[in-house]
């Protein structure tokens, strides 16, 4: 073949990448060692600095390796430029030296030097791009004659007429902005010279939107002319059992190659001119509305003024905060355009429409909390009075007596004084409030099967290009930077006055008085034993000071190392009367004796300071304690005396482990969510020996989204309760059952190294589900796709197998599960 035919070939020559190290345990035997042509190309075939070898056609043919038992040499050539990479492989697969290229279209002329596979392993498009910071509109419109520029390279004759093609059935007309480099494609539509660059759908170029795509085409592998016959019959092969096994695998191939996972916020060039000339916009917000709107040192401050705030420094926007008493009053302003968007709006399709406004995209989704006084049960709310707001968006039932109240502060107000005895609030808020001490006496109980979802609201007379920007800035906003706005607050969303900290945490500042006059008595202590030793005289001096301690519900000792003497006093919680001096501590029995053996060995073999610890008082009840230690030592520095305070904690613990379990917790199905399951199943890896005694699961629902289409979602929430409980119920409590989101689970069990026991597992999880019925009484199944740990697996290996035979069984008809090792 001459070197002119050989370039123009190479418009029609696509590789794609990605690396599995290693061989899996399902592959079969090596058989025999293929030579795979592998040219350095971004987002096709690539080699990293490390030598790690990735891509989109690595990655087929590992899948292949595990139906053929191949193994591979790749051949690289990395002293010539690509294009000269292509012409020479070529050459060597018609010679023979190299025994399989991919990434080939069919052509009659390549049919004559080529043997092709008997079906392909991906399509190719060709595309029209721009880079993501160009603020373009052009839309191609069949019904709109245009003129579009487009930068090319003159080698891509092939890719040119398919352009000519699309164009005239889309009545364009095309100007060509010739380039030598795809570089010089780029910059030519950043400099306004080009209005789009031609390109194909596998040339990977990080950082460009597609506009337009045309004549897709399928590519293959090819071996020399009758040179591998042995080789394309298990080749075709395998390539039948990809397809059939998981006819999606090609495409998720593709999303992982070539598919821009940019998240910056990119602007039309419509939108950029409505940005120039926006002004200030008038944004309303209730007042006294915690945690979306609050006043704070006198400014606005909230969730939804935080939002807006990053929404201004993302998009250029001005906002200012207009502050309303009630509903009525915000969406009569939006109406008459008295402002410009609503912060803080329920998601409800019934309540834009009634108001006349758009919403955007909620950027907040809540479960409801139930709030009652705390007389009352859940089950016991017919007949009571609940409080009601427009504001809220709460559509469930109603039991009682409706109070109506503008918003929901009003609402929890109207618990405190007494006018209702329930309400619904949005989660956020619930928390904001029992977060403060004047609101702790309420019961709460979350309502994960009915979610409340919060937007920005704007006024449909408006220009719609600002609805377009603040959804795109919204979309661009990291999970993780909504999950800040919320905490902060709902955590520290007022300045702690001394009376707050005393409402809020009286417990607490009981403690920091009681810490503070333990300080006081420890230094009297110390300037006691400073006059002598005598233990009359000391105790003596206690008694001047025994008031401190009514005052205080801790419990204090002092342990005397030269006489072995361990005193303890009790507060006026226990026994019913303050003991009015500090007595010795003599133990009658050998438990007795053995909890006072611990005790001074906790608080002889610590430095002074704090310690947290769970065990039995001296009394025998079991407790968590904070004990504060101090040691007195003599002129020679040899401890003399052990002082001390414990104070009881087991309330404050219980509540950082709610907090925690709340944070760690799916709210619809009460799991584990995603990032602590990842959390828990990476630490028990990484524990001596766990790596080959575990198992993974991952269980999706079947046809999910058509139980939500039909039903409703809250039809499809249930479903999902129902699937987390039988889990739940199935499974150790050592065990880690969580839900990555959607309709998807994952289970991951320790000390399971039998395959057979991981498939009665299966078995019988599939066995619990289908006892469970969908809304038409039809039995509800489930696809298990579970893997063995092996010895050197980390988190993501793990998951990527029992991922990928949860994909073969819901390919391959689902209701089943597949267990591998």
């Amino acid at each position: 073949m001459k070197k002119r035919g050989r370039v123009t070939l190479l418009t029609i020559f696509f590789f794609c990448l990605f690396s599995l190290q290693g061989v899996t345990a399902h592959a079969l035997p090596v058989t025999q060692v293929v030579r795979v042509a592998f040219p350095q190309q971004e987002g096709l075939t690539f080699v990293d600095e490390e030598g790690k070898l990735s891509g989109y056609t690595y990655e087929y043919l590992e899948e292949i390796a595990q139906y053929t038992g191949w193994r591979y040499e790749f051949i690289r050539m990395e002293d010539k430029s690509t294009d000269g990479q292509l012409l020479s492989m070529m050459e060597m697969v018609e010679n023979g030296e190299i025994d399989l290229m991919g990434g080939m279209l069919y052509g009659e002329q390549l049919d004559e030097q080529y043997d092709y596979t008997s079906q392909s392993y991906g399509v190719v498009d060709t595309v029209l791009q721009i880079p993501y910071e160009v603020p373009s509109d052009f839309v191609v419109n069949s019904q709109i004659s245009q003129v579009i520029r487009v930068a090319a390279r003159p080698t891509a004759k092939r890719s040119q007429q398919e352009l000519e093609d699309y164009s005239a059935l889309n009545l364009m007309k095309v100007e060509y902005v010739w380039c030598a480099s795809t570089e010089e494609q780029i910059q030519a539509v950043r400099d306004g010279r080009a209005d789009a660059l031609l390109n194909t759908s596998l040339n990977y170029l990080p950082g460009l939107r597609i506009i337009a795509r045309f004549a897709q085409k399928p590519f293959y592998f090819v071996t020399g002319q009758g040179r591998n016959t042995d080789l394309m019959i298990q080749l075709n092969g395998a390539l039948q059992q990809i397809s059939q096994t998981d006819p999606n695998f090609s495409s998720t191939l593709y999303e992982k190659y070539f598919t821009n996972k940019s998240a910056a916020l990119w602007l039309t060039q419509s939108e950029e001119e409505y940005l120039s000339s926006a002004g200030i916009l008038r944004a309303g917000l209730l007042r006294d509305q915690p945690p979306f709107q609050y006043e704070k040192e006198g400014a606005s401050a909230g969730i939804a003024a935080d939002l807006l705030e990053l929404i201004a420094q993302k998009t250029g926007l001005s906002f200012e905060m207009v502050l309303m008493d009630s509903p009525e009053e915000l969406y009569a302003a939006l109406e008459k355009g008295d402002i410009d968007l609503i912060a803080s709006t329920p998601y409800l399709y019934d309540l834009a429409q009634a108001n006349a406004f758009s919403m955007t995209r909620p950027y907040l989704t809540s479960a409801y909390a139930l709030l009652m006084r705390p007389a009352l049960s859940e089950d016991s709310l017919a007949g009571k009075r609940m409080a009601v707001s427009l504001y809220n968006g709460y559509e469930g039932g109603i039991e009682g007596e409706r109070v109506e109240c503008g918003t929901m502060s009003e609402c929890i107000e109207a618990l405190m004084d007494g006018r209702a005895d329930y309400t619904y609030v949005d989660g956020y808020m619930a928390q904001y409030y029992l977060n403060q001490g004047g609101y702790r006496n309420f019961k709460i109980v979350l309502q994960p099967e009915v979610s409340r979802q919060v937007s920005l609201a704007v006024s449909q007379q408006r220009d719609r290009t600002l609805l377009s920007i603040l959804n795109k800035a919204i979309l661009s906003i990291p999970d993780e930077e909504m999950e800040q706005f919320v905490y902060r607050n709902t955590s520290d969303s007022f300045s702690l006055s001394l009376g707050v900290l005393v409402e809020r945490y009286p417990w607490a500042t009981l403690g920091a008085v009681g810490g503070f006059l333990s300080l006081v008595i420890l230094f009297l202590l110390l300037m006691l034993y400073q006059r002598g030793r005598a233990n009359r005289r000391m105790e003596m001096d206690l008694q001047k000071h025994l008031g401190v301690y009514e005052v205080s519900n801790d419990y204090y000792f002092e342990y005397d190392y030269h006489n072995d003497k361990l005193f303890y006093s009790l507060p006026a919680s226990v026994g019913g009367e303050f003991k009015s001096r500090i007595m010795e501590v003599k133990p009658d029995t050998e438990e007795e004796q053995a909890r006072r053996k611990d005790f001074i060995q906790l608080i002889t073999g610590r430095p002074d300071g704090v310690i947290e610890i769970q065990g039995p008082l001296l009394s025998g009840e079991m407790h968590w304690q904070r004990i504060t230690l101090k040691i007195i030592r003599d002129d020679r520095g040899v401890p003399a005396y052990s002082l001390g305070r414990i104070n009881l904690i087991d309330e404050e613990k219980e509540e950082k482990q709610a907090l925690l379990e709340k944070a760690q917790r799916d709210s619809l199905t009460w799991v584990y969510n995603a990032q602590s399951c990842r959390d828990k199943v990476v630490g028990m890896l990484k524990e001596k020996g766990d790596r080959s005694q575990g198992a993974m699961l991952m269980i999706d629902v079947d046809f999910f989204k058509s139980v939500n289409d039909r039903f409703g979602h809250p039809a499809g929430d249930a479903i999902l309760r129902q699937v987390a409980q039988v889990l739940k119920s199935s499974f150790r409590a050592g065990d880690v059952v969580g839900r990555p989101g959607g309709d998807e689970f994952q289970v991951y069990m320790s000390r399971v190294q039998d395959l057979d026991v991981l498939k009665r597992k299966c078995e019988a999880i599939l066995l619990q589900i289908h006892k469970l019925a969908l809304p038409n009484g039809a039995p509800m199944t489930v696809s298990i796709g579970a893997a063995l740990a092996r010895d050197g697996d980390d988190y993501d290996a793990l998951y990527r197998r029992a991922d990928s035979a949860l994909y073969r069984v819901k390919n391959t008809g689902r209701g089943g599960y597949l267990a591998v090792r």
